[in-house]
């Protein structure tokens, strides 16, 4: 057989281990109990995945011959792997946050050349060396050092997972239902905007804020939407209800009275993925989250270049709209940089383009003209091994409008024609810091602000400027967060994550025109603590891949509003796999 078929045979045989998990734990920081016999490598991999809730994808070859140690105990699972790889010239590559690829790794020579950690690629992938086997003298510390690092500190390097409902990293299971939806989720809905893919969730009430409704009628009253934004709305509650975040931040409301987050104002390119948790959260993020929470992260680690351009039409009538969007992004050893720019452009429709309203007096627009210009920054870098910096930036400016024709055949019909610019800005600078005992200390300051001018023509009118309004709101949050492993217990570690925030929020609202001296500046502070805890009370059962079998989580929040006073909001919940 020739080589090249060969080596076809070769990869088509390549085992791949499909035990679906949501998350896959291999870059996690938190330890889980592995029971590995001393047996070759190909079986040992299989039982990882069993055990680690991976997909583990190698070609049968590469492990052919090679031999696994026996490995026992709480550990964590790239540590597992580090162990059974030691000694090899094979790599492990996070693929996504499901699969991991065990592969020959070309060039590694020499000691000093094991154990490096980079990234690749636009998702942030890590390669962690296998560092060859040395035997340590009796009595050392069971770390294996290479060269400057030791193989805890390597751990420590790969990806880690943060999930929106709670504060802890790396857990895998919530009481509450979480989704998640990645870029590529996102672009299979053919959305070119943030509010056309939420149109597509079941889990949001469309009767909220949208471009194509004024007023809405909700769980919690009327939505004033006069500037055609678009906000979340789970479970019908209301867009008040609902809690907006942006990598996890809070954003400054919008519309001309500052009752939603408009989501309108976030580019689409700018997304990674969009997590959702259906479920109250008020005691992990706050009193106003009791619909649940919508939380945008943001691209990073992307290396290269992206193009797109896509354009649109309706089948009967003149609406069209376009999207041109261009991000640029570099990956680098200790960092990484994201640049990202989109314009859209959207006619409006008209409602004599539709039948079923041939009543209805021209012209009349069920959707409004809309023109954003949007901008999206980021940047991370390493400073030393256990702490590094980020921050990012978005700035957004929509300018939509609306014309209808209102008024009765009798007294005649005056055309109102409505216009709002509305610009957006957020910005946050953070921190962390590795601690020991697997701790992290998260640090940031956030800075959001909205901008809007809302303006009212009228004809025939003796004067055509009937109206014009300005709102700007601000929220200026400083959170701290810390979590980690508090202690060891025979089902697991007990993990905890505690912390608090301080904000100011600002609104303020004056009229232009007409002239008035009613301006409105209301200011409010906002103080809180939490704390939230994962208990093991069961160690690994039946069907529990490794993980407790059951698993109390306790969380309360409390805050203090300079206002109107003081909430608390305690959640206790249980996980429990009992098959």
């Amino acid at each position: 057989m020739c080589r090249p078929v060969r080596i076809a045979c070769a990869t088509i045989a390549a085992v791949l281990l499909s035990l679906h998990i949501s998350t896959c734990v291999a870059g996690t920081d938190v330890k889980s109990r592995f029971d590995l016999p001393a047996e070759p490598l190909d079986k040992a991999l299989r039982d990882f995945a069993i055990q680690a809730h991976c997909n583990v994808s190698y070609v049968p070859s590469l492990v052919a011959g090679l031999q696994a140690p026996a490995i026992k105990g709480e550990f964590l699972p790239a540590k597992v792997l580090s162990m059974m790889l030691a000694g090899t010239r094979l790599i492990v590559v996070n693929i996504d946050k499901n699969t991991i690829q065990v592969l020959e790794a070309p060039g590694v020579t020499s000691q000093g050349d094991a154990g490096r950690t980079s990234r690749l690629g636009d998702a942030g992938m890590r390669v962690a060396y296998a560092a060859p086997e040395i035997p340590a003298p009796a009595g050392a510390s069971s770390d294996v050092q290479v060269g400057n690092d030791t193989q805890d500190q390597r751990d420590k390097e790969l990806d880690e997972i943060t999930v929106t409902g709670t504060h802890i990293r790396g857990t895998k299971d919530l009481p509450s239902p979480t989704e998640v939806y990645t870029r590529a989720d996102i672009d299979a809905t053919g959305a070119t905007t943030v509010q056309q893919f939420l149109q597509t969730l079941t889990q949001n009430f469309n009767g909220g804020a949208s471009e194509n409704t004024i007023n809405a009628v909700t769980g919690s009253g009327q939505t004033n939407n006069p500037v055609n934004g678009s906000a979340p709305n789970l479970r019908g509650l209301g867009t008040d209800a609902t809690l907006v975040l942006v990598n996890g931040h809070r954003v400054a409301p919008g519309s001309n009275d500052g009752s939603f987050v408009d989501v309108s104002m976030i580019p689409l390119t700018a997304l990674e993925r969009v997590e959702i948790v259906t479920d109250g959260a008020s005691a992990i993020y706050g009193a106003d989250a009791v619909g649940g929470v919508v939380n945008f992260i943001l691209r990073s680690n992307f290396d290269g270049a992206e193009s797109r351009l896509q354009a649109g039409s309706v089948s009967t009538g003149s609406k069209h709209d376009i999207e041109a969007a261009q991000t640029v992004g570099h990956d680098w050893q200790t960092g990484s940089a994201v640049l990202s720019y989109q314009y859209f452009d959207q006619t409006p429709l008209s409602a004599s383009s539709r039948d079923y309203l041939h009543d209805v007096p021209s012209p009349f627009d069920l959707l409004p003209e809309q023109v954003t210009n949007s901008v999206f920054a980021n940047l991370s870098q390493e400073v030393t091994p256990d702490f590094d910096v980020h921050g990012d930036l978005i700035y957004s400016h929509r300018f939509t409008d609306t014309s209808n024709r209102l008024g009765e055949p009798s007294l005649g019909y005056a055309t109102q024609v409505s216009p709002s610019r509305i610009d957006g800005y957020s910005t946050t600078l953070g921190s962390s810091l590795k601690l020991p005992h697997h701790s992290e200390l998260n640090v940031s300051a956030t800075y959001s602000e909205s901008d809007t001018l809302q303006e009212l023509f009228e004809t025939p009118a003796a004067s055509p400027l009937q109206t014009a309004e300005k709102t700007k709101t601000d929220i200026v949050s400083l959170d701290a967060n810390l979590d980690g492993t508090l202690a060891t217990l025979p089902a697991g570690s007990i993990q905890y994550a505690v912390g608090g925030q301080y904000r100011w929020e600002y609104f303020g609202t004056r009229f232009l025109f007409p002239a008035t001296d009613n301006t409105f500046y209301p200011t409010r502070r906002v103080g809180s603590g939490y704390l939230e805890l994962h208990v093991p009370i069961l160690g690994p059962g039946g069907g529990s891949g490794g993980n407790p079998a059951l698993e109390l989580t306790l969380a309360d929040r409390a805050e203090h509003y300079s206002d109107f006073g003081s909430t608390n909001n305690p959640q206790l919940g249980a996980i429990w796999k009992p098959l």
